[in-house]
C-alpha cells in the first residue's frame, strides 16, 4: 500500500493487521479485504505488486540501455547474462504463472517482511 502522505510503501504491523505504518509517521487502519495493487498468483498464492504494462515496457527498455554498457564478464558476474524481458514482468516470479491468472491480493495473503515482484496489472 502506497502512502497517501509521501508515497512510499507501508508495511503491516503483526501485531494490528489490519493498521498499516509507513516511514514517515503516517498510520491508516485497513478497511477493506483486499489490499491495493497487489495481486496474488492463483496457481502458488506469491504476492506481487501490479504495474502497467508501459510502467514494465519502460523498465525493460532503461535496464537492458544500461545492460549493454556493461562488458561480457560483468554481465555474467552480475546478472548472469540475462538481460530484461517482459517475461519478467508477465509472469509470477516462484512458479511462472501468467500475469492473467492473479487475483487482488487479501491483507492476510502475505507475511510481515516478503519480498514482492513486479507484475503486469491490466487494472
Amino acid at each position: 500500500m502506497v502512502c497517501p502522505r509521501c508515497q512510499g510503501w507501508m508495511v503491516t504491523h503483526a501485531s494490528l493487521p489490519k493498521h498499516r505504518k509507513c516511514s514517515c509517521g503516517y498510520t491508516c487502519h485497513e478497511k477493506a479485504d483486499t489490499v491495493k495493487n497487489l495481486l496474488t498468483c492463483n496457481g502458488c498464492h506469491w504476492v506481487h505488486f501490479g504495474v502497467s504494462r508501459w510502467f514494465a515496457e519502460d523498465a525493460v527498455l532503461t535496464f537492458n540501455e544500461y545492460y549493454n554498457t556493461l562488458t561480457e564478464d560483468e554481465k555474467k558476474e552480475y546478472y548472469g547474462n540475462t538481460p530484461a524481458s517482459m517475461l519478467d514482468y508477465e509472469t509470477c516470479h516462484r512458479c511462472g504463472g501468467s500475469y492473467k491468472d492473479f487475483r487482488p491480493s487479501k491483507v492476510d495473503d502475505m507475511p510481515d517482511g516478503c519480498t514482492m515482484n513486479p507484475i503486469i496489472s491490466e487494472s
